[in-house]
């Protein structure tokens, strides 16, 4: 029955990756001058067929190139062209070379598409989370999000209770590359992969049972979690030992049963 899904998932997932692909301003005409002459749909056919048959697109996007220097979507068997107009474009990741070969018919300083994709997913982000306001005019918003696609340029944006572009790349330094635009990354992609945008220190900040020493040095102690099983009672069991000696804080990646008799020692 898992199979059954899977392979209707897969299908409709083909079908919508295809239809992209479609109404993309690729020349797929002068592409399939590079083909076999049996092929019937060189749409289909790059869908399939892109690391034998690569797709160049001059000053825009090279479908080996981009494999070679994203590897993370090689390993995940995505099509290259399908991930670059989904997310890497707006990730700013790096896709074409100079000597490509034109087979892509565009206009000066036009982008296969526009930002109206990634400011509609913010926005609709920001309502649920609660942090756009209903109240602000259309007008409003436009400007505001605007001012943030600028300032995520420079890699500073802020939003309150949902993202700290600085502080997003110190967490994931997958995304830290100049070449990667981390705020569209957040919105189109972690978001969804379930990447922190921000960090409220004040709520994962549990006040110890023990006053400070200012007399003996103070040592950070980690544990995984802090349930009462394997790692977490060893580290239970060095923190009541080292207490006598040193100032103890304590950093658990998950909480658990353990957490307040952990922070009594600190």
């Amino acid at each position: 029955m898992k199979f059954i899904i899977r392979k209707i998932l897969n299908k409709d997932k083909d079908k919508d990756n295809y239809a992209l692909l479609k109404k993309s301003e690729v020349d797929w005409d002068a592409y399939a001058l590079t083909l076999p002459d049996k092929v019937k749909d060189p749409v289909l056919f790059f869908m399939h067929n892109y690391l034998d048959y690569p797709l160049k697109i001059v000053g825009v996007f090279h479908s080996s190139y981009y494999l070679k220097n994203n590897p993370d979507v090689l390993s995940n068997g995505t099509n290259p062209l399908v991930h670059f107009l989904i997310y890497g474009q707006y990730e700013g990741r790096s896709a074409w070379q100079e000597d490509d070969e034109i087979i892509l018919k565009k206009t000066e300083n036009k982008k296969i598409v526009d930002n109206n994709d990634f400011k509609s997913r913010l926005e609709a982000l920001l309502l649920k989370e609660k942090i756009l306001q209903n109240g602000l005019s259309s007008a409003e918003q436009e400007k505001w999000i605007n001012e943030l696609i600028d300032v995520s340029e420079s890699g500073i944006v802020k939003i309150q209770d949902f993202f700290d572009q600085e502080h997003y790349e110190a967490m994931y330094p997958d995304v830290a590359d100049p070449s990667i635009n981390s705020f569209f990354h957040y919105i189109f992609h972690g978001h969804e992969e379930g990447r922190l945008g921000f960090l409220d220190i004040d709520s994962l900040i549990i006040k110890g049972g023990q006053e400070k020493d200012k007399h003996l040095s103070s040592v950070l102690l980690v544990s995984h979690e802090a349930s009462a099983t394997g790692a977490p009672v060893v580290a239970l069991e060095v923190s009541k030992r080292l207490s006598k000696y040193f100032n103890i804080v304590t950093c658990t990646l998950r909480g658990g049963s353990y957490i307040q008799t952990l922070s009594k020692l600190g």
